[in-house]
């Protein structure tokens, strides 16, 4: 009987223990939210683009200077990896931002609109480092408070996320050593403003680029019979590329996107380039694509003559698939956490597979984990729009996503 009551004491003073948690983690973040407010506006002003985020890491290590962290030596120059606690024990929990931006012209007249011409937060690289920057400040400040981690937690800012595949060379460089789950956001406009969203499995796409070259004969545009014009070739592979993206509806997705050729317009030129994007979630029906693609550059050949010849360049060759049971944990933690603070976001919805590319699927290739969604609503203009704009009133779910995993994942 003694037995009994003593256990049952233990349980409620940690469950009085935890609904105290709740009520410090709401108090900080009441605190800390207006600075990670100013700290996004500030990002958004100086954006810098892949490799040279020099000026963006100078920014978050001041913000972060405060904090009881043991920061890692960069491995890729422009990158900002540091640990709460000792991840010695292949028990860490790795938290992931991308910092790089957009070659881009920023547009609209908000009053932190882009200083350096040329580049743009219009991917919402700055809501994702203000959210895992207030993760930091926020457990930090826990920590002092006398709420120890119950794992090692690691924080990575990685570099050059968009075109040049950042995270292809960050894990190798070792950032995953120790690491057993990792963790990111991405900001989503058209998905429920605050809420959160992901999949099981195949969640992005790898992605590749292809260049086809139809090379035939030059001669005068006024003696056509002299030489051979790709022209016609170029049609016809355009549409054998229509043929080829039908025939893989709901597995790949191939774009043309481009086409190049001549310099005069009296000029019938040697060589056409086609040129565009393909999408896909398994390596089978990239091999099919270029099987295809091969068989119809032998076709055309033979028809008229013309040269047909594709090459592919692919940096995001990993598609992106996120683990059922580690979603599984974050939704129960989530739906617990959530009757305690209820700015906790209380699920994570299922949502479809996306078309685009993201390097953290080198980080789900190699660890458990996921890349969860958070939705910036309708009004919140496409990823990639000239006037695109991370709407700071989410920052507070994305926040509390982090540390709430943080706290709670076993």
């Amino acid at each position: 009987m003694f037995l009994v009551c003593f256990v049952n004491a233990r349980q409620l003073m940690y469950s009085g223990r935890m609904n105290n948690f709740y009520s410090i983690l709401k108090d900080e973040i009441d605190r800390l939210l207006p600075e990670i407010k100013e700290l996004r506006k500030e990002l958004h002003q100086f954006p810098e683009t892949a490799w040279n985020e020099f000026e963006t890491r100078k920014r978050l290590i001041k913000v972060l200077c405060d904090c009881k962290i043991n920061i890692h030596k960069p491995y890729l120059e422009t990158d900002i990896v540091f640990d709460f606690g000792d991840p010695s024990q292949n028990e860490g929990l790795l938290l992931r931002s991308d910092m790089d931006a957009l070659s881009q012209v920023e547009t609209g007249n908000k009053s932190y609109k882009s200083k350096n011409t040329g580049a743009a937060h219009n991917c919402g690289h700055d809501g994702h480092m203000s959210m895992l920057a207030g993760a930091a400040l926020i457990i930090d400040r826990l920590i002092k408070k006398g709420y120890p981690l119950p794992r090692p937690v690691r924080f990575v800012f990685q570099p050059a996320e968009e075109i040049e595949c950042g995270g292809s060379k960050l894990v190798p460089a070792g950032i995953l050593n120790n690491i057993k789950n990792v963790l990111a956001i991405h900001g989503w406009p058209q998905l429920s403003k605050g809420q959160l969203f992901s999949k099981e499995g195949p969640f992005f796409a790898a992605a590749a680029s292809f260049s086809t070259e139809i090379t035939g004969r030059a001669t005068h545009g006024g003696l056509p019979q002299n030489g051979l014009s790709p022209f016609p070739s170029a049609a016809i592979m355009i549409k054998e590329i229509e043929e080829i993206s039908s025939e893989l509806k709901n597995k790949a997705i191939i774009s043309s996107c481009r086409i190049n050729g001549g310099s005069s317009d009296n000029i019938i030129p040697d060589t056409i380039e086609i040129s565009g994007t393909i999408r896909y979630y398994k390596q089978e029906h990239f091999d099919k694509i270029k099987k295809l693609f091969d068989a119809a550059g032998s076709k055309i050949k033979k028809e008229t003559g013309c040269l047909v010849k594709t090459e592919y360049i692919s940096k995001y060759y990993k598609p992106l698939s996120n683990s059922g049971e580690f979603l599984s944990d974050v939704n129960q933690i989530l739906k617990e956490a959530s009757s305690q603070y209820q700015e906790i976001p209380a699920v994570i919805s299922e949502t479809d597979a996306k078309t685009v590319s993201e390097d953290f699927a080198f980080y789900t290739d190699e660890r458990p984990g996921a890349l969860i969604l958070l939705g910036l609503g309708d009004e919140t203009p496409s990823l990639h729009a000239a006037d695109f704009d991370f709407p700071e009133e989410v920052l507070i779910q994305g926040i509390l996503l982090f540390v709430t995993t943080a706290y709670n994942l076993k």
